[in-house]
């Protein structure tokens, strides 16, 4: 009896933290729609950062926004998962080039409909344009996808399905 109530409590507390958290980053990100973030996450450059209507963040992202990262409707970015929208120029790294020359612009746009698994890391300059795609966990996305009802998995991703309305 005594757990059942325990459970209960921890379940309601959870729902609140996840509803001030979502409160706080609707007032920091750049641009966002409805969303719901369920736990913590870590965000840097929230500014760059825009989000559709209808997404669901969860416990553990990762989002490096150095450049924008442009999220569209109805996007779940399962737990752990991590978008770097940061990267580096080989050749002015090489020079020993100092500050920011060294990076460039690699901004990451994910496209309607799209459900990031667990653990999936989306690199920058990676555009995810077409819909009803699935990112399989763990899978780790490298180059740019146009494709819609897809799924991408592995290392680097690539489609492995055609998903059947």
């Amino acid at each position: 009896m005594i757990k059942k109530i325990l459970i209960k409590i921890y379940n309601r507390v959870s729902n609140f933290q996840s509803l001030l958290l979502t409160i706080l980053y609707k007032n920091i990100f750049g641009q966002v729609g409805s969303i719901r973030i369920w736990g913590s996450i870590k965000v840097l450059y929230p500014q760059n950062i825009s989000i559709g209507d209808r997404c669901s963040i969860n416990h553990g992202v990762y989002l490096n926004a150095y450049n924008p990262i442009i999220i569209g409707d109805d996007v779940t970015i399962s737990a752990n998962s991590m978008l770097v929208a940061t990267g580096i120029n080989i050749q002015s790294w090489l020079r020993k080039e100092t500050g920011d020359k060294h990076l460039h612009n690699t901004t990451i746009k994910i496209g309607n409909n799209v459900w990031i698994g667990a653990n999936s890391l989306i690199l920058g300059g990676v555009n995810i344009t077409g819909s009803n795609v699935v990112i399989a966990a763990g899978s780790i996305v490298t180059k740019s996808f146009s494709e819609s009802n897809v799924v991408l998995a592995g290392c680097p991703a690539r489609i492995i399905k055609q998903i059947n309305e």
